[in-house]
């Protein structure tokens, strides 16, 4: 991938579809697992580094700060920081406004009107345009809040079975990340041997063939290798 762009070659790679792992998408994901359940640190924190609250490190550490004990969590810490007069804990308490809020929304709208109005609401959606490739990032947020409208129709009707669903998918599922492209755009593609089958490329390169074969797979003796 690094070599085109170093020539400013336009390239796409379409072997990478690990949809659920992007950065836009777990993120998001954070968010609604919070919503759900208040508690957990890291969906906290992660809520709390990103927008609307965009907390700087500083902010987290000095949160932290405020209970120290061995077995304390930072939910603890937050809760506390939530109670001082202080500017901090004046921030604090307007997130758990907004938490108390989307709860609400929650228990409120359908799963698809939902997603999508937390995407914008938490301004995730907006944030993902200015990022690097930020029309697919904007792109793959859209397609959750459209499998959040699929999932709604086969019965899935709450967050919290909706994060569940979100989970096995994530374990199980082939979800592609979402593209832009069109059969026409003049660039080059990177594919795996089984994703081009049939699509009969006028110009092809086959990388990697200068390596020896592994002959652990093959049966004994004989000249054929499988999978």
């Amino acid at each position: 991938m690094n070599a085109p762009k170093k020539k400013n070659i336009p390239v796409f790679f379409d072997g990478a579809g690990d949809y659920y792992h992007q950065p836009e998408v777990q993120q998001f994901k954070l968010l609604l697992e919070w919503i759900e359940n208040p508690y957990q640190d890291l969906a906290l924190v992660s809520v709390l580094q990103h927008s609307p609250f965009s907390f700087s490190d500083e902010r987290l550490s000095q949160i932290r700060l405020r209970m120290m004990e061995k077995d304390s969590s930072f939910f603890e810490a937050f809760e506390k920081t939530c109670e001082e007069n202080s500017e901090l804990g004046e921030a604090c308490r307007r997130v758990k406004e907004k938490h108390a809020r989307w709860q609400e929304l929650a228990d409120e709208l359908q799963l698809g009107d939902l997603i999508w109005l937390l995407l914008q609401d938490s301004g995730l959606y907006w944030v993902a345009a200015v990022e690097p490739d930020g029309e697919i990032r904007q792109a793959n947020l859209r397609m959750l809040a459209q499998e959040a409208a699929r999932a709604e129709q086969n019965g899935i009707l709450t967050l919290d079975a909706f994060l569940h669903y979100l989970s096995e998918q994530q374990q199980y599922g082939d979800q592609q990340n979402a593209t832009l492209l069109g059969d026409a755009d003049d660039l080059v593609r990177i594919m795996t041997i089984h994703k081009s089958k049939g699509l009969e490329f006028p110009i092809c390169f086959v990388a990697g063939l200068s390596r020896a074969f592994s002959f652990r797979r093959c049966d004994a003796g004989g000249p054929v290798l499988y999978d």
